[in-house]
């Protein structure tokens, strides 16, 4: 296919190089060196960046540099060294008496922890070949002991949002044991195993609160603040959620902000005329110990006894 050019010329499309290297043969041999065959450079793959902001200019990506992170060396861990051979020559002894191949260079102490009962555990950083010949063996000599070779990994539990601190092992165990009986029990249809099933059931609610009572009192106990900690145990029971605005509703409508003092002052004159006035005489007992009652109080009542 071709298609004409303003100055006269015609633009041809070939499929690949062979086909135009063929086209250019042919018409200089057919045509004298009036024309000028020229071949279009080919435009290279552009792609478009959308959104940068005008502040990263030239000038300032000089400020910035971009490095290729290293990658981290595999680590061992040597379980069970005696503390007597804590010393600078330990990863020399450890090539030579496991005739490990390898060099100084290659190796690298990073963390050594405490010992307890004169031993101590070592972790080291060491080439890839080196960690499988390790892990191979298990076991590798360190002065006169045998030591335990694991590979020193990380690992990052996830944190469940759904987790109960209260739960128990028991508590586990119990529940587990409840929903294999619930599939029995829907398969035999026996009036005896439901009998036991519900008692089953029965005692682990009773854990259950029982485990929620302990752990709450170990918090109230251990909190620096009292107050608080009990609220907060209250809202979780309770699921309640805080609200932006709190809405008095008297008579079916809903009072407005400046009617609520007058709604407040009302009710609180008024509670001890709307209070049942207590009848008969009371004696004294351990009941009333903690006790108190409201009566009508007149300007005119005078007190019976002094204090």
């Amino acid at each position: 296919m071709g298609k004409q050019t303003k100055n006269g010329g015609i633009i041809l499309r070939c499929e690949n190089n062979e086909s135009i290297s063929t086209l250019k043969e042919n018409i200089q041999s057919k045509l004298n060196k009036k024309y000028n065959i020229e071949e279009p450079k080919s435009l290279k793959p552009r792609v478009k960046i959308v959104g940068i902001h005008e502040e990263n200019d030239d000038e300032n990506n000089k400020k910035y540099n971009i490095e290729e992170p290293k990658s981290l060396k595999p680590r061992v861990k040597i379980v069970g060294i005696h503390e007597e051979n804590d010393d600078e020559n330990l990863l020399e002894r450890i090539i030579t008496q496991n005739k490990l191949e390898t060099t100084l260079s290659d190796l690298k102490v990073v963390h050594t922890s405490k010992p307890i009962k004169k031993r101590y555990n070592l972790t080291m950083e060491c080439t890839h070949q080196l960690r499988d010949v390790l892990l191979k063996r298990e076991n590798i000599f360190v002065g006169w002991m045998r030591c335990k070779v694991y590979e020193d990994l990380k690992i990052i539990r996830r944190q469940n949002s759904n987790h109960k601190p209260w739960i128990t092992q028991k508590l586990k165990d119990t529940s587990i044991l409840l929903r294999e009986m619930s599939q029995v029990r829907k398969q035999i249809n026996s009036p005896l195993y439901n009998e036991r099933y519900n008692l089953l059931k029965k005692l682990y609610k009773q854990e259950i609160n029982k485990a929620k009572k302990c752990y709450n009192d170990k918090r109230i106990t251990e909190s620096n603040n009292i107050n608080k900690t009990c609220w907060e145990i209250i809202r979780e029971h309770k699921n309640v959620t805080r609200t932006g605005k709190i809405s008095i509703v008297k008579d079916g409508t809903e009072v407005s902000d400046l009617e609520i003092q007058d709604v407040f002052n009302d009710f609180f004159t008024n509670i001890i005329e709307q209070s049942p006035s207590p009848q008969g005489t009371y004696e004294t007992d351990n009941k009333l110990l903690n006790s108190f009652y409201l009566t009508t109080v007149t300007p005119t009542m005078k007190p019976t006894t002094s204090y």
